[in-house]
């Protein structure tokens, strides 16, 4: 991972098998990241997707093992029930075939870098605390 600061915000290269929420769970610990946001575009060869369908109390995992165009992934930097970064993140992938797939994201590794702009807000926080009628992690606010 390589990292440029750009006042409140970082321009941060993935670089090739590196897996991205991890990548950026590490970035957030070293900078102590107490709140941010990001977008990304590049390419990956594994993801994993989370599908949540919190009407049916349901979620899958589903695995893509292909080279796939990030066409956009957005999320956020925040913290978890024990100060550990959670890193909430949505994909939208270009598949050869030109078909598109997206969900949430749960990890993916890179192929051949990704770019992601982080923004980040070094005097704020925001905490995530399990909402007991969905069993998801909400914002603290």
């Amino acid at each position: 991972m390589l990292i440029k600061r750009l006042g409140n915000s970082f321009a941060i290269r993935i670089e090739p098998g590196e897996k991205v929420v991890e990548a950026l769970a590490e970035f957030a610990r070293q900078e102590n990241v107490g709140f941010a946001y990001f977008w990304a575009i590049g390419g990956m060869s594994t993801v994993k997707f989370l599908y949540v369908d919190l009407n049916k109390n349901f979620r899958t995992n589903f695995e893509l093992n292909e080279q796939c165009e990030v066409l956009s992934l957005i999320g956020n930097i925040t913290r978890d029930d024990k100060n550990e970064p959670f890193i909430h993140a949505h994909i939208v992938l270009g598949k050869s075939d030109g078909s598109v797939i997206g969900g949430h994201l749960v990890e993916g590794s890179v192929y051949p870098m990704l770019e992601i702009f982080l923004k980040s807000f070094p005097s704020e926080r925001i905490n995530r605390k399990l909402d007991a009628e969905t069993k998801a992690m909400f914002w603290d606010i």
